[in-house]
């Protein structure tokens, strides 16, 4: 016999909560540790300098969402090869 477990609102609302929370906290310790990464293996490094590696990485991030979402697949050498030919 199956058994039929029914949710509530609050139920609902609490579980996006959680699961929000967790995503936050993800993304705010992957900003600590980059941070953490950048102010103490490269203090000396020119702001500005930090800035555009930052932009790059963030590009890349971009795109490789950007396929994610569209199903697209990574760009191969092969890819590269033939749009270039053309």
């Amino acid at each position: 016999m199956k058994r039929i477990t029914r949710l509530t609102e609050a139920d609902l609302t609490r579980i996006v909560r959680k699961v929000i929370n967790e995503d936050s906290s993800k993304a705010g310790l992957l900003y600590s540790e980059i941070n953490n990464l950048i102010d103490g293996s490269y203090p000396e490094m020119d702001p500005s300098d930090v800035a555009n590696v930052l932009r790059i990485i963030l590009d890349v991030y971009e795109s490789m969402s950007y396929r994610k979402k569209r199903g697209i697949d990574s760009v191969s050498k092969d890819d590269v090869i033939k749009r270039f030919r053309q």
